[in-house]
């Protein structure tokens, strides 16, 4: 007869988990998923919330190369963002100081105003030109009004700006090869600025 010896179980591989103490990757895995989940499940089903990230109204520039005709967007950083109404002004008969008009002594010439879209723009061939965007979003009794005055003139191959209120300066003049140029527009709450 063969005499066994005892048999002892084995130990489980290190990083698996089993009794020997370390934490089960498998789990940190799951909740990591859970975590996904619950934070951006909201933003899939239902509209965003005024004044989240993906609300925020962003002022576009830009001018096609040879054009001579400079456009401005606003919409949001999300792309299905429906804001509740969307006003660009434009104001053309200044003379370039590299710092703003007031907006009474602005001759708003062009305005566009647009109620439940998800962006509007405005083109202008006058140089240089002041411009006044405001967009209002509205979700779940909340209300977030985005608005931004910024001065710009259009010169030597490169676009200068002058931000009277509501949106981040661009740095020194911006390269027309650069354009599209995007700014944020200033979040003023549940009510903001009105020309």
């Amino acid at each position: 007869m063969v005499a066994r010896s005892p048999v002892t179980p084995a130990s489980p591989a290190p990083g698996t988990g089993g009794s020997t103490g370390r934490f089960p990757i498998p789990l940190v895995g799951a909740v990591a998923i859970l975590l996904v989940l619950i934070v951006f499940t909201p933003i899939l089903y239902g509209p965003a919330g005024a004044g989240t990230f993906e609300t925020q109204a962003e002022l576009i520039i830009d001018q096609a190369p040879g054009s001579g005709v400079t456009t401005f967007y606003v919409h949001a950083v999300g792309d299905t963002v429906r804001y509740a109404s969307i006003a660009i002004g434009v104001a053309a008969n200044l003379s370039w100081t590299g710092r703003c008009a007031t907006p009474s002594a602005a001759s708003w010439t062009v305005w566009e105003n647009r109620s439940e879209m998800l962006e509007a723009d405005v083109s202008t061939s006058a140089n240089p030109v002041t411009v006044w965007a405001i967009a209002t979003y509205t979700a779940g009794g909340a209300t977030a009004v985005y608005s931004a005055e910024i001065a710009f003139n259009v010169g030597a191959g490169s676009l200068a700006a002058a931000v009277c209120f509501g949106a981040t300066p661009p740095s020194g003049g911006e390269p027309l090869s650069g354009l599209p140029l995007v700014l944020l527009m200033q979040d003023w709450g549940s009510s903001g600025p009105s020309p």
